[in-house]
């Protein structure tokens, strides 16, 4: 639940960014409506895209982690416990500017890596009795 409402901020953010880029490149590179330098216009409107590349990215990946946890795949484990903790740094880093905010991203840091966790955690033993680890036994490291 706590990934896909994350995956659902990256969108919003992507989308405004590309909101944002596209109003600089209507208004002569300037929000608010006056010309500048070209290079400095591009330059915003290249950032402005750039960032919302890299949210939409997040997103997809996110969405992916979020899928494979509610399926209980284990690979989306690791992807979704990584996400927190870049998050869990933005949020200590955050917590210097905006106390209150940096808090509640490090609480949806913890909270998501717990779910995460917690969502995999049981894996059933078949129902034939076998054991596929004496398979692995006799094979050399790193095959």
């Amino acid at each position: 639940m706590v990934l896909g409402i994350e995956t659902l901020a990256l969108v919003i953010a992507g989308t405004a960014y590309v909101v944002y880029g596209s109003a600089l490149s209507g208004s002569g590179g300037n929000a608010t409506g006056s010309t500048t330098e070209g290079a400095v216009a591009s330059g915003d409107q290249a950032f402005a895209f750039a960032i919302s590349a890299l949210a939409f990215g997040a997103a997809i990946a996110l969405a992916a982690a979020a899928w494979g946890v509610f399926h209980a795949r284990r690979w989306a484990v690791s992807l979704a416990i990584t996400w927190q903790v870049l998050q869990a740094a933005v949020g200590a880093y955050a917590v210097t500017l905006q106390p209150v905010a940096g808090a509640v991203v490090i609480g949806l840091a913890v909270v998501g890596g717990a779910a995460a966790m917690r969502s995999t955690r049981v894996v059933e033993a078949p129902q034939d009795g076998t054991d596929d680890s004496a398979e692995h036994a006799n094979q050399p490291a790193g095959d």
